[in-house]
């Protein structure tokens, strides 16, 4: 899923989760997919050391975000 080029998407060029995938290595940090709670995939990045606790961060500096497939 993370390999450039892959896509589930007939148009999709596969290059937005394995640029995904290098920044957070570059990082440091981890990602992986679970399943969204609403269906489709969700992605968790972890490690991240944030400076502060903003609203887009939950309390122990998970940072998630969401992808669902339009169907």
């Amino acid at each position: 899923m993370f390999d450039t080029g892959y896509s589930t998407d007939r148009n999709g060029t596969g290059f937005g989760l394995a640029i995904v995938a290098r920044i957070v290595e570059a990082h440091g940090w981890e990602i992986s997919v679970v399943e969204g709670s609403a269906g489709g995939a969700r992605f968790e990045i972890t490690g991240v050391d944030c400076a502060r606790k903003s609203p887009g961060i939950v309390a122990d500096y998970r940072v998630t975000a969401a992808y669902r497939r339009a169907t």
